[in-house]
């Protein structure tokens, strides 16, 4: 796939890099949602979602325009909970 969008030059493949790493985006909070348009690409503010037990840890990572990610940091978790969701 990442070879497919070749060169990022929007913010959705920028997000679909980080899909294809295995982030996430959280549609219900800034904490996993959100981008900002930089020099050499976009900052991207992402998350990962845990199901056993339930959280949700917020990243900040950065997707250059030949789709490599870099400057991955966590902001830790903003969503834990002690229920376990099976599917």
């Amino acid at each position: 796939m990442k070879t497919f969008i070749d060169k990022v030059d929007n913010v959705y493949e920028a997000y679909l890099i980080g899909k294809i790493n295995e982030y996430d985006i959280d549609q219900n909070s800034e904490e996993g949602n959100g981008f900002l348009k930089v020099e050499d690409g976009y900052t991207l503010k992402m998350m990962k979602y845990n199901n056993c037990p339930e959280s949700k840890e917020s990243f900040t990572l950065s997707v250059n325009y030949n789709g490599t990610l870099a400057n991955i940091k966590s902001n830790g978790f903003y969503y834990k909970s002690t229920d376990c969701i099976i599917y």
